[in-house]
C-alpha cells in the first residue's frame, strides 16, 4: 500500500513530491522547504536537514520518510526505522540520476501515469524540453532545447561539485564500496 502520511526532510524532494502529484500525503517537511509555496505553507515543520525532530516525525503518524545520504545523519534514519517508521534514503549523483529519481519517486507512491506530463510541464514552460510527435499518435518525445542544453550545462558542475566533496569526505575506498553497492541495488530493482 503506497504511503500516505509523508515527511521529507529535503527541499529538492519536497518539491517532486508536489510536482509529481504527491503533494497531498505530505505532512511534514523542513524549515527549508520553501517550494511550491502554497504547498509547503500548511505543512508541518520538523526542523532542518541535520537536526530533524524526530518526536514530531512520529507523532504526525507518519509512515515513510524521504531522506538523502549527503543531507540527513544516519542516526537519525535508524532511529526512525526503529520506530517502524519505512525511511527511502535518495542518492542522485548525476543529472540522469536526479531525473531517474523523480520517476522512482512516483513508482514507491504510486503516482498514477498523468503526473509525468505534471512533472514535464514547467519544463515545457520554461522552454527546457519540447514534445515531438513519435512514430504513431500514441508516442511522443521528450528532447532538450537549446536552452535546455545550457541550463544543464550550467547545472552539470553543481552536482560533480557536490559529487566531488561526498568522494572526499567519504574517502576513495568508501566511495567505491558505495558505488558498488548502488549499482547492485539498481541492477536489483531493474530485475524486480
Amino acid at each position: 500500500m503506497p504511503a500516505r502520511r509523508i515527511v521529507s526532510l529535503i527541499p529538492s524532494i519536497t518539491e517532486i513530491l508536489f510536482a509529481i502529484g504527491a503533494g497531498d500525503r505530505v505532512v511534514g517537511c523542513t524549515i527549508y522547504c520553501t517550494e511550491p509555496p502554497e504547498g509547503v505553507a500548511t505543512k508541518t515543520r520538523v526542523g532542518g536537514e541535520k537536526n530533524p525532530k524526530l518526536e514530531v516525525i512520529r507523532d504526525l503518524g507518519t509512515d515513510l520518510v524521504i531522506a538523502n545520504v549527503e543531507e540527513n545523519v544516519r542516526e537519525h534514519v535508524e532511529t526512525l526505522r526503529g520506530w517502524g517508521i519505512a525511511v527511502h534514503v535518495t542518492y542522485p549523483r548525476t543529472v540522469a540520476d536526479g531525473i531517474r529519481l523523480v520517476g522512482e519517486l512516483g513508482a514507491l507512491l504510486s503516482t498514477d501515469s498523468t503526473t509525468l506530463t505534471r512533472t514535464l510541464a514547467p519544463l515545457v514552460r520554461k522552454d527546457w524540453i519540447k514534445s515531438l510527435e513519435g512514430e504513431d499518435r500514441r508516442e511522443r518525445r521528450m528532447v532538450l532545447t537549446e536552452a535546455g542544453r545550457k541550463q544543464l550545462e550550467r547545472a552539470l558542475p553543481k552536482w560533480e561539485r557536490a559529487q566531488t566533496r561526498l568522494e572526499a569526505r567519504l574517502g576513495e575506498e568508501n566511495w567505491e564500496q558505495l558505488g558498488g553497492l548502488l549499482s547492485h541495488v539498481e541492477a536489483a530493482a531493474k530485475a524486480s
